[in-house]
């Protein structure tokens, strides 16, 4: 009898447990798959920030009309942040004094943003645009200089744009803009760079922004030398530079993928060896303000 009681006490432990695991496993069924989908879309990157908002960026950027290359660098987080708090008047300070586009507030809104230029208005000039997706768009203009009657562009002020841009996202203050503190959910960046591809003369005649790049020393072959410039509309180095690390140590990659679709794009090759040089000169130039302004 003993035995049959300690039997039937098992059975009915078994029975027990049995239920339990199954209500624990369509528990977790039933509620944990959302839980697990909810928590997903939270850390997900869903690279929405970049193209979305009231205004499209759209490359190549329209032509200058100071016989300049108009460049286009924006950047924006790689996942969608919700439930922040837009500074208006830390927007416009950090448009000015971190992006260095002096200038009017243009307008602003709750969902635009705050787009900051310069007070003469003139046609397609700089800007800075701060929207409160976390998302910042400059445009600025590059001079390019005629020799033997060719429009010749330096390389190295174009890295420059791109890594006053890339200082600015990467400080303390850019998270703060969405009143988000030092550990924040702002760890991949996206980013989108082009350039415009024609310029209008003092006649208004339409030509190429340029014919000639200028190299500090290493010069990459071409496959023809009278090529028109050409941006795609998805920007230059585009999948290289979805979801870097928004980190200090990422400048290198950020400078090494828009140089290389910018050169590929416009019909150069066997350019490995211009790339780092350019990049590693910027680099280097990055330490020494650094080091000489104690950041």
């Amino acid at each position: 009898m003993e035995s049959d009681s300690t039997s039937m006490l098992e059975t009915v432990a078994t029975s027990v447990l049995t239920a339990l695991a199954v209500a624990v496993i369509a528990g977790v069924w039933k509620w944990g798959r959302p839980l697990a989908r909810g928590l997903l879309s939270r850390w997900k990157l869903d690279h929405q920030a970049l193209t979305t908002g009231a205004w499209a960026v759209h490359l190549p950027p329209d032509g200058s009309v100071d016989q300049a290359v108009r460049l286009r660098v924006v950047a924006a987080p790689s996942r969608t942040i919700r439930g922040t708090q837009f500074d208006v008047g830390m927007a416009i300070v950090f448009a000015r004094d971190l992006l260095g586009v002096p200038g009017v507030v243009a307008f602003s809104g709750p969902s635009d943003g705050v787009r900051i230029e310069p007070e003469d208005g003139r046609e397609n000039t700089n800007f800075a645009w701060v929207y409160p997706t976390g998302k910042v768009d400059i445009a600025t203009t590059i001079p390019t200089t005629m020799t033997n009657g060719r429009r010749q562009l330096e390389v190295m002020p174009l890295l420059r744009a791109v890594t006053v841009v890339f200082m600015a996202m990467t400080s303390t203050a850019y998270p703060a803009l969405q009143g988000l503190g030092a550990w924040n959910r702002l760890r991949r960046m996206d980013w989108l760079i082009g350039a415009s591809i024609e310029c209008r003369l003092p006649d208004h005649q339409v030509v190429g922004s340029w014919d000639d790049l200028i190299f500090p020393s290493q010069v990459p072959s071409r496959v023809t030398r009278d090529r028109r410039p050409f941006c795609p509309t998805s920007g230059y180095g585009s999948a290289q530079l979805r979801g870097t690390w928004r980190r200090v140590s990422t400048l290198e990659v950020v400078l090494s993928s828009f140089l290389s679709g910018f050169l590929a794009e416009n019909g150069y090759y066997d350019f490995d060896a211009a790339v780092a040089e350019c990049v590693g000169l910027q680099i280097q130039e990055v330490a020494v303000y650094q080091g000489t302004s104690g950041q």
